[in-house]
């Protein structure tokens, strides 16, 4: 069975945040000390205010739903779809909390919104879910 190319992105986009999140997570943890030197990284001062092992749990549970999508699995596509949602539904409150004036920021974040929601829609569409719901085919002994 052949994983559409779009699912594999969305699959990918996922394996890499959660190990993303799980090696800075495994820094805090491990090298307190390395600290200062991870400040330019995305995300790092919101990961300063949420405990490491919360952060490690969540780029765990993202490193699971990117492989359940690259496995075709039902319950990662609508797992995938609520963290999709959620996500863009906690970046539209940036878009006002930041600077007034239009900037490179209002379009990170709106583009965020976007993919997610595009990527949310896309793991709606009827073709998409047959994919998913299809078992899969056993190969047959020569």
């Amino acid at each position: 069975m052949r994983r559409p190319l779009l699912v594999g992105l969305i699959g990918a986009y996922f394996l890499a945040a959660g190990v993303y999140l799980c090696s800075v997570a495994a820094m805090f943890l491990l090298a307190p000390r390395s600290i200062p030197a991870l400040n330019g990284a995305p995300f790092v001062r919101l990961l300063k205010l949420v405990s490491p092992y919360v952060t490690l749990m969540i780029g765990a549970a993202w490193y699971c739903v990117g492989w359940g999508l690259l496995r075709l699995k039902d319950w990662a596509r609508v797992t995938a779809m609520i963290f999709l949602a959620l996500g863009a539904a906690w970046a539209i409150p940036m878009i006002f909390l930041r600077e007034p004036h239009f900037g490179w920021r209002m379009l990170a974040v709106g583009l965020e919104i976007g993919l997610r929601s595009a990527a949310a829609v896309y793991l709606l569409l009827p073709s998409v879910i047959e994919m998913f719901e299809r078992p899969p085919r056993l190969k047959s002994a020569p």
